[in-house]
């Protein structure tokens, strides 16, 4: 049963987390940056983390924790990006996409512009950030 509960309230914020609030700002969600925009990574992640807890019935923000977390759910619970980016209703399909694309992977959105000004993907840049502060 409980099992069940947890699957439950997954797919009812995965729903819509998969394409950040870019087009509707009524949720009191930040806006997705430009993925071209150097801060766009920090605004992917304060707007799909902000989608997620907005949608989190009871509260129950276990599942919003991470990125990964976020990004594991859409995996198991409908199977990839691109299938959670249908499933969606805030967002364009490719844009959800470039967003997550752009994310993951880096490089350039499906108009060939260059994803966070530096074609980095936001984890390598994460990574990168984490790595200097450490020394």
């Amino acid at each position: 049963m409980k099992w069940m509960l947890a699957v439950t309230l997954i797919l009812l914020f995965t729903n819509s987390v998969a394409a950040p609030n870019k087009y509707n700002t009524d949720d009191g969600c930040p806006i997705t940056p430009a993925v071209t925009s150097n801060k766009f990574c920090s605004g992917f992640k304060k707007v799909v983390t902000c989608e997620c807890d907005k949608m989190a019935p009871f509260n129950i923000h276990y599942f919003c924790r991470s990125m990964s977390v976020i990004k594991n759910n859409m995996d198991r619970y409908y199977g990839g990006v691109a299938k959670s980016c249908k499933q969606q209703k805030k967002a364009p399909y490719q844009d959800c996409m470039d967003h997550w694309n752009c994310y993951l992977h880096g490089g350039r959105d499906s108009k060939g512009h260059l994803c966070n000004s530096s074609g980095k993907s936001c984890l390598m840049i994460s990574a990168a950030k984490k790595a200097q502060a450490n020394g």
